[in-house]
């Protein structure tokens, strides 16, 4: 399958283009690099831009009809409408006669590959999915930063900045804040030619989730020490709220408990990505599944459902709930 990245490399363009997925970051980038591509040096007069579900197809109709004004191409960006997740036939009968005058780039979240509107794209132009890209593909991006700034990044490094950067599972860019993460840690080595790991501890705090996958180690491997010591830098340093800690170390558990089931009902890789989109974190949960018996994830759940229970109810402080967790969970 043609990429997207093929017509930029080729320089073979397409007049229509759907970008769809989870990565905003990664379809910002690609409108943008588009959009930069068909009006260089355009001052706005032919660019036309709709967002959210309200959209007027007939004004779409009639912009992509319009002849740009002395230039080759008029371009139209559509983004978050919804209009490809349910059918259209005005929207499909443009498609189908588009005016090779005018440049079409759809950005969305999802779409429907069966509606006709997008399987017009697919034979006229691109229907192009960005999602989270995998571990590799995001090394060699933030490697190849480092190439351009006179910088290589040790393997240790690398692994300590993707935990604190890319194992994030919130709805967050994830893409962009590595970026921002990697220009803060640039700049504080900015006199030196390699970034170690003590360099990423120095720079990025890194997000929750991450620390919560480093104490769910620690609970499977049954160290108290590491645990504890995560619980007070969430706590004490990060200033997190007891009560989220406890959301998250519940949700943690349900994934396990997830996992285990689709492995267990011998669900094929295919179900399993339907559940969990980043491979990553499939790997990650398979690892830990090793630790721990069905019976024993629910018993350690209900513990902190229990405890945030109480805690809301105002029977025990927060913080008084998340300790006591951490104590049942030292002595498993």
């Amino acid at each position: 399958m043609i990429s997207i990245d093929e017509h930029f490399k080729t320089g073979q363009f397409k007049e229509v283009y759907l970008l769809y997925g989870s990565e905003n970051f990664l379809k910002r980038n690609y409108k943008e690099k588009l959009i930069h591509h068909f009006m260089p040096e355009d001052n706005g007069m032919n660019l036309t831009y709709y967002s959210g579900n309200k959209v007027d197809v007939n004004e779409i109709i009639l912009q992509a009809n319009m002849m740009p004004f002395m230039v080759d191409h008029r371009v139209i960006v559509l983004e978050n409408t919804g209009l490809f997740q349910k059918k259209n036939d005005e929207l499909a009968d443009l498609l189908e006669h588009w005016p090779d005058t005018s440049i079409l780039i759809a950005v969305e979240e999802k779409v429907d590959m069966k509606l006709k509107t997008v399987t017009s794209i697919a034979k006229i132009g691109l229907v192009q999915k960005l999602d989270l890209w995998d571990e590799k593909r995001l090394s060699n991006w933030i490697g190849n930063r480092a190439k351009k700034m006179g910088k290589t990044m040790t393997q240790d490094a690398w692994k300590e900045f993707y935990e604190r950067t890319g194992m994030n599972t919130d709805k967050i860019d994830i893409m962009e804040y590595m970026e921002k993460e990697f220009d803060k840690l640039s700049m504080y080595c900015l006199d030196q030619d390699v970034i170690t790991k003590e360099d990423v501890e120095a720079v990025c705090t890194g997000w929750v989730n991450a620390k919560i996958f480093k104490m769910m180690d620690a609970i499977a491997k049954k160290d108290e020490k590491e645990m504890l010591g995560l619980y007070k830098d969430m706590l004490l340093e990060s200033k997190e709220e007891p009560l989220h800690i406890l959301n998250l170390i519940e949700m943690q558990f349900m994934q396990l408990l997830e996992l285990e089931s689709l492995l267990s009902n011998h669900a094929s890789s295919q179900v399993i990505h339907q559940h969990f989109p980043q491979s990553w974190l499939v790997n990650k949960n398979r690892g830990l599944l090793r630790y721990f018996s069905k019976e024993e994830m629910e018993s350690l759940l209900a513990s902190a459902c229990e405890y945030e229970r109480m805690a809301k109810n105002g029977q025990i402080a927060p913080q008084i709930a998340l300790e006591l967790l951490m104590m049942k969970y030292s002595k498993g």
